[in-house]
């Protein structure tokens, strides 16, 4: 009986496995955007942020 609820228990991790990886790969690649678009917005911040004030201070842009 032992030796049945090991098998069963193997069979069941083992179905488990893909699902797991699948699901880290999924957050994993999620919160990598997140983190991307949050740089990719301050990048563009910073942007405008210079060109105001190079057009305020009239500084020559290079």
């Amino acid at each position: 009986m032992s030796e049945f609820l090991r098998l069963l228990i193997q069979q069941h991790v083992s179905r488990l496995y893909p699902v797991a990886d699948t699901w880290a790969w999924v957050e994993y690649k999620r919160i990598f955007l997140c983190r991307r678009q949050l740089s990719d917005r301050l990048l563009l911040g910073l942007k405008y942020f210079c060109k105001l004030f190079c057009g305020t201070f009239s500084i020559a842009h290079v």
